[in-house]
C-alpha cells in the first residue's frame, strides 16, 4: 500500500493546534485570537431589533433578520407604517419623527412585506458599541454602511433613495414590488453550467397584478449613471447590416469608376473624326449609368429604414437590454 501523503490542510493546521494547545486558558481567554476558529476580539455592533423580528446571531457581526420591509431605520421602508409625501425626502432615520405627525408624514402599516435580511458586516464601516461615554449604541441596518447583504423583501421601493438610490434606466424605479438585492464590495455569480438573467417570463407579479406581454428588459449600468444608456448591439444583425452596406458602396465605387471612365473618354479619341461617335457611346453609358445609380440609391434608402434605425425589421440593436 502506498504510504498517504498530508495535505497542505493537515500540515497547516497540527503546528497551530501545538501552538494553541500551548496556550494557557487564561492567555487564550484574554486575547481571543482567532486561531482555529476560535473567538476573536473586533467591535461587534448592538443591532436595534423591532418587536416583531426575529434575529439570528453569530459571534462575528452577521445576522439573519426575519421581520417587516424596512432597508434601515424602523421608520423606513414599505413595513414601517408611515406614508410620506411624495414631495418629502424619504423617512429614512433611524428612529419615528418627533411630534406629531403631520398632513405631510401619515400612519399607514402595510402588510404584505415580509423581509429577510442576510447582513455580513452591519455597518462595517462605522461600526461601533458605545458612544464617546461609554454608552451602548443600538445599531439599524444601512444600505451603505453594511459590508454585504442580502435583501429579501414581498413589497419594497429598491431602486429609491430610501433603499439603493440606483439610476431608472430604461425601466424607472418600480415602488412597492417584491425585491431581491444582493451588495457586496465584490459580488460574484457563478454558474458551472452556464447563468441565465431571464426577464417576461410570467404574466402576473407577486401582487397578483396582470402583466400581460409587455418585456421589460436588462439595464447593465456601471457607475449608476443612465445618462448615456443605449440598446446592446446584436452581433449578427450587425453583420448582416453591414455586409449588405458594404455591397451597396462595393456596386457605388464601381459605378463612379465607369462614369469617370465614359466622360473622361472623349478627351482620348482621335482626331480623324471618331470623337463624336465616342461622345454619343459615352453619353448613352452615361445615361444607363445614372438609372443604375438612382436603383442605388433605392437600395441604400432600403437598408435606411430596414437596418439602422429602432423600428426597422433588420436593427441590430436589442429593443429590450441596454447598457451604457
Amino acid at each position: 500500500m502506498t504510504e498517504s501523503i498530508p495535505s497542505l490542510q493537515d500540515s497547516l493546521v497540527d503546528p497551530l493546534k501545538k501552538l494553541w494547545n500551548s496556550t494557557t486558558s487564561n492567555q487564550a481567554s484574554k486575547y481571543q485570537s482567532g486561531m482555529l476558529q476560535q473567538p476573536i476580539t473586533e467591535p461587534i455592533p448592538n443591532l436595534l431589533k423591532a418587536d416583531n423580528e426575529k434575529v439570528i446571531e453569530g459571534n462575528s457581526n452577521a445576522y439573519i433578520i426575519l421581520g417587516r420591509d424596512r432597508p434601515r431605520g424602523l421608520s423606513s421602508g414599505r413595513g414601517g407604517g408611515l406614508e410620506v409625501d411624495p414631495g418629502l425626502d424619504s423617512v429614512s432615520s433611524d428612529r419615528a419623527p418627533s411630534g406629531d405627525l403631520t398632513d405631510d408624514i401619515k400612519a399607514n402599516p402595510q402588510i404584505k412585506a415580509g423581509r429577510i435580511d442576510i447582513i455580513a458586516g452591519l455597518n462595517s464601516a462605522l461600526v461601533r458599541e458605545t458612544n464617546k461615554e461609554g454608552e451602548k449604541v443600538l445599531t439599524n441596518p444601512s444600505p451603505e454602511l453594511d459590508a454585504a447583504r442580502i435583501y429579501l423583501s414581498q413589497k419594497a421601493d429598491p431602486d429609491s433613495p430610501e433603499y439603493w438610490n440606483l439610476a431608472p434606466g430604461s425601466m424607472g424605479q418600480p415602488m412597492g414590488v417584491s425585491t431581491a438585492v444582493i451588495i457586496a464590495d465584490a459580488t460574484r455569480i457563478i454558474g458551472r453550467e452556464g447563468i441565465k438573467i431571464v426577464t417576461g417570463n410570467h404574466v402576473f407579479n407577486s401582487h397578483g397584478w396582470h402583466i400581460g406581454d409587455s418585456v421589460n428588459g436588462i439595464d447593465l449600468i456601471a457607475g449608476n449613471d443612465d445618462k448615456h444608456l443605449q440598446p446592446i448591439a446584436k452581433a449578427k444583425s450587425v453583420e448582416e447590416v453591414f455586409n449588405r452596406l458594404v455591397d451597396l458602396v462595393d456596386k457605388l465605387h464601381g459605378h463612379v469608376q465607369f462614369l469617370y471612365d465614359s466622360v473622361s473618354a472623349p478627351a482620348k479619341a482621335s482626331v480623324d473624326g471618331g470623337a463624336s461617335l465616342i461622345m454619343n457611346q459615352a453619353q448613352l453609358k452615361a445615361q444607363i449609368a445614372a438609372l443604375e445609380a438612382l436603383d442605388i440609391e433605392y437600395e441604400l434608402l432600403k437598408w435606411n429604414y430596414a437596418s439602422w434605425n429602432p423600428w426597422a425589421k433588420l436593427w441590430f440593436g436589442s429593443p429590450y437590454n441596454n447598457t451604457n
